[in-house]
C-alpha cells in the first residue's frame, strides 16, 4: 500500500514517446507518475533516463497515475556494492533502473526455490555478476557440481533475454530482483 502522505522523491526512469511524457516513480512509496508537459530540454535530457535515472525536483508537475503499483522501476544505488565492468559509470549514479516488467508475473515457486534465490541474491550482491552473465554463471556452477533451481534458471534466462535487448541489470539490481522473486514466490 502506498503512503498517501509520502514525501515523494520522484525519479525520471523513462519516457512515454507517443504521449511525450516523462515517466517518474517515487523511490519511497513506488507511486508511478508522469510529467505531462516537459520542455524541449527536459525531453532531451530524459532520453538517457532508462540507463541513467535522475531525480525530478518539480513534484507539483507530476501527475500521479498509480499509487499501489508496488513494482519498482528504479532503486536507490548502493555505492558500496560491487559493479560489473559493462557500465562503470553506474558507480556514480544515485539511482539504478530496475526493469519492473520482470517482476510482474512470477511463476509459482517451491520453498526450496525461494531459498535458492535468496542464497543466489546474497552471492550476486557480493560479486560483479550482472544480468547478462548470470545464466553463464549458473552454468559454470552446475559444471562445478552446484545445481541451480528451476526458478534461478528461469530468471537468469529471462535476464539474459532482456539484456540482449540492451537493458542492463547491474549486480545490485540482479540481487534485488532475485530477493523480490524470493518474497513473491
Amino acid at each position: 500500500m502506498v503512503n498517501s502522505h509520502c514525501d515523494h522523491e520522484w525519479v525520471v526512469f523513462s519516457t512515454a514517446v507517443d504521449d511525450q511524457m516523462l515517466m517518474v516513480q517515487c523511490i519511497n512509496c513506488l507511486a508511478i507518475g508522469t510529467v505531462n508537459d516537459p520542455s524541449h530540454a527536459e525531453w532531451n535530457e530524459a532520453f538517457h533516463a532508462p540507463s541513467k535515472p535522475y531525480r525530478w525536483d518539480e513534484g507539483m508537475r507530476v501527475t500521479v497515475r498509480y499509487r499501489d503499483n508496488g513494482v519498482p522501476y528504479v532503486i536507490r544505488a548502493d555505492h558500496s556494492a560491487p559493479i560489473c565492468e559493462c557500465r562503470p559509470y553506474e558507480r556514480d549514479l544515485p539511482y539504478l533502473r530496475c526493469p519492473g516488467e520482470i517482476l510482474k508475473e512470477p511463476a509459482p515457486m517451491t520453498p526450496e526455490e525461494m531459498a535458492d534465490l535468496t542464497n543466489l541474491a546474497g552471492a550476486v550482491a557480493k560479486s560483479n555478476t550482472c544480468g547478462s552473465v548470470l545464466a553463464e554463471f549458473l552454468r559454470y556452477c552446475e559444471e562445478d557440481g552446484h545445481e541451480a533451481s528451476g526458478a534461478s534458471k528461469r530468471i537468469a534466462a529471462y535476464m539474459e533475454q532482456i539484456s540482449g535487448k540492451g537493458i542492463h541489470f547491474p549486480p545490485q539490481v540482479v540481487a534485488f530482483v532475485l530477493r523480490k522473486y524470493a518474497t513473491l514466490g
